[in-house]
């Protein structure tokens, strides 16, 4: 059972999130909502893939951009490894945590309590043996965020990263190779340099296997300088031309 199906609600005080959104334009606000809306739904951060989370929150990609910078400027959204957060929504999932594992607790020491007191065996027995813990069906395992992060990454490598590659070879050690690569880079960034990679790479030059080009951080390369734009270069015997002519007493 995972956090996000034991919390079907968070904690909503009107009076914070009127005083912490006071003074935003309204597109800024529509998107900080959303962005904490689906924060609490994936109990985790969000990767910075800003033509997604745009679609998500109704507007285009380069709106979105503008006023995410502007909200990470007001401290209102953090940048992380793993990608956009928010400290209330941190607070908020801590609050959860110690919440649960108090209920737990309350829960155990009722049910040894009960026992106790129903089954005078189990009573003694629990005095033979001091500190022993009464039996307790196992709960399924919950699925952890480094899970959840993992599980995004790879749904981002086979929706954009793969289809846009284009030298398909070695998928399992590409996959890999992108895990890897995004603990050291957003999505957009590594998509952006690999768009630059397939507009400036010389036709003369094999692709790069992709894994390799993910190890080597080549979405961080800049392209090569079209050298067909500049002119023809000065032959190197003009040098000579000009001396003959000053020996000839000719204008150089």
């Amino acid at each position: 059972m995972t956090e996000r199906n034991k919390q079907p609600y968070v904690r909503f005080f009107a009076s914070d999130w009127l005083a912490g959104t006071r003074g935003m334009r309204a597109a800024e606000v529509g998107v900080y909502i959303t962005l904490i809306a689906l924060m609490y739904e994936r109990c985790e951060p969000l990767p910075e893939n800003h033509k997604r989370l745009a679609r998500q929150c109704g507007c285009d990609a380069r709106a979105f951009k503008n006023v995410l910078d502007d909200l990470v400027e007001d401290k209102k959204i953090i940048r992380t490894e793993c990608g956009i957060w928010n400290k209330r929504v941190q607070r908020e999932f801590d609050f959860r945590g110690k919440k649960s594992s108090a209920a737990k607790d309350a829960a155990a020491t009722r049910w040894e309590k009960d026992n106790k007191n129903n089954d005078p065996s189990m009573q003694t027995h629990s005095e033979r043996n001091a500190n022993g813990m009464p039996y307790q069906k196992p709960e399924a395992k919950e699925v952890t965020n480094v899970t959840y992060i993992k599980i995004e990454r790879e749904k981002e490598f086979h929706d954009f990263f793969w289809p846009a590659y284009p030298h398909k070879v070695a998928k399992p050690n590409a996959l890999k190779a992108f895990l890897r690569a995004r603990k050291r880079a957003p999505l957009n960034e590594i998509l952006a340099g690999l768009e630059r990679y397939k507009s400036s790479k010389p036709p003369d030059i094999s692709w790069a296997h992709p894994a390799t080009w993910l190890n080597a951080d080549r979405w961080a390369d800049e392209p090569a300088h079209n050298l067909s734009t500049r002119g023809p270069p000065d032959k190197p015997n003009k040098l000579f031309e000009a001396i003959d002519r000053a020996v000839a007493g000719e204008p150089i």
